[in-house]
């Protein structure tokens, strides 16, 4: 016979974990991407979160484990561990971005609370754009910029990785700004908006001033779709505005524009150069090496097209390529042996095979569709599938799934595309048992 057993989710157990959680996921998603502190410590306090946050999950496990984005998700992280096992080089393995995961379980309890995430998310981007402003050095000449010497280094060391959360939460305010009931918290939006901007100036990295101009046009352009009162046109309106000079005052005083002219130089000389192993200058640069990491990472999914090379392979794996390469493809070149190819499907393709490379591209496509249309119910999220679109784009170009500062970004973003995890928010007052 069936009874219901009562769970009073008001104990003081309860009531200490919430407080908990709440106050650590705040600090953890402000310490991440802020640099006020090394993004381990960030992820450290967001793990508290995710502890924290297992009471209030435990009561809707099956719930949870009914959507197939989460599932993909972790599908894709437990291959990567499976593949240790098969790994020529498994202690090259990049396990701490493993632990980018934590942030699942500490952000899901809130996932359908857009402001409850978004606001320290927000917060630790203008954090870290302050410090870039004032404190790096080697930005504005171009050179390869210096970490100040603070006593706990938590400047990111690599400005590409810095533009991903810039890119992403000058996006993700754009939401806010577009329905926040309150006035006063729509302006605050807008100015970390504009300080993400400056944030993503700063960082000098062509390939995040693209795609995130891009993902802006795109946000207002729906923005203005779904606004029904006229008035509604002219913050979105003027944040374009806002995001544009940003750009327009840092293309003319932080030099951008010979930014874009070495990449036509790149582009000139990888067309004109002579494909000898005696002559490198074709690919002996930063658009060069990309061709020839992705020629030989395709090449290395012929060899093993299932399962891959295993997690950690992948320097190894190119130092062998290498000397089966023909001199055409240059194959001497600086830095073609790496453990890093640039792009998170390449580093896929060689440490987990067609499969790992099916489950990463079916992420990537339920998550910008559940982005899309979760903003159709929440206007607040309008600006996920924006962020979706220049992470996705920006990871062709960089393999954020390396490294826990951003492939922890990559996790916020699948559980806050969770369609329909509101309903689950209340965790059920009584549970069946049988007796």
């Amino acid at each position: 016979m069936s009874t219901v057993l009562p769970v009073n989710l008001e104990t003081p157990f309860f009531r200490v974990a919430g407080s908990i959680h709440a106050t650590s996921l705040a600090a953890g998603l402000v310490l991440l991407p802020s640099g006020v502190v090394s993004s381990h410590i960030g992820l450290l306090v967001l793990t508290l979160a995710g502890v924290a946050a297992i009471p209030a999950l435990a009561t809707k496990c099956r719930s949870l484990l009914a959507s197939p984005l989460l599932l993909i998700w972790l599908a894709w992280w437990l291959l990567w561990t499976l593949s240790l096992a098969w790994s020529t080089s498994a202690s090259g393995a990049h396990f701490d971005a493993a632990w980018s995961l934590m942030i699942i379980p500490a952000v899901l309890p809130v996932s359908h609370q857009p402001s409850r995430w978004m606001w320290p998310v927000g917060i630790g981007v203008a954090v870290h754009a302050l410090a870039q402003a004032v404190t790096w050095t080697g930005l504005v000449d171009m050179t390869w910029f210096a970490q100040v010497p603070t006593p706990l280094r938590g400047l990111h060391w690599y400005s590409p990785y810095v533009g991903l959360w810039a890119m992403a939460s000058m996006l993700l305010m754009g939401g806010l700004i577009a329905s926040h009931p309150n006035r006063a918290a729509r302006l605050a939006a807008m100015s970390l908006a504009v300080a993400a901007a400056v944030g993503l100036a700063l960082t000098m990295n062509r390939t995040s001033w693209v795609l995130g101009v891009s993902a802006a046009i795109v946000l207002v352009g729906r923005w203005i779709f779904v606004s029904h009162a006229e008035r509604r046109w002219m913050l979105p309106s003027m944040l374009m505005v806002g995001l544009l000079g940003v750009l327009a005052f840092g293309y003319v005083n932080l030099k951008m524009g010979a930014r874009f002219e070495q990449t036509q130089r790149d582009i000139a000389q990888f067309a004109s150069g002579d494909r000898d192993a005696t002559n490198r200058s074709a690919f002996d640069s930063s658009i060069g090496l990309r061709v020839m990491w992705w020629h030989a990472s395709w090449a290395l999914l012929r060899d093993r097209p299932i399962a891959g090379h295993g997690a950690g392979s992948i320097e190894w794996s190119l130092a062998k390529k290498e000397a089966e390469m023909p001199s055409e493809w240059g194959a001497a070149v600086p830095g073609f042996i790496t453990h890093n190819p640039h792009c998170s499907l390449l580093a896929t393709a060689i440490e987990q095979g067609g499969l790992g490379v099916l489950l990463l591209l079916t992420v990537g496509v339920i998550g910008l569709v559940s982005a899309w249309r979760r903003a159709t119910a929440d206007r607040m999220l309008l600006g996920l599938a924006p962020a979706w679109l220049a992470m996705l784009g920006f990871s062709l170009t960089h393999a954020v799934l390396l490294e826990p500062y951003t492939a922890a970004l990559v996790s916020l973003l699948v559980v806050t595309s969770i369609g329909g995890i509101h309903r689950y928010h209340t965790p059920p007052r009584a549970i069946s048992s049988v007796g």
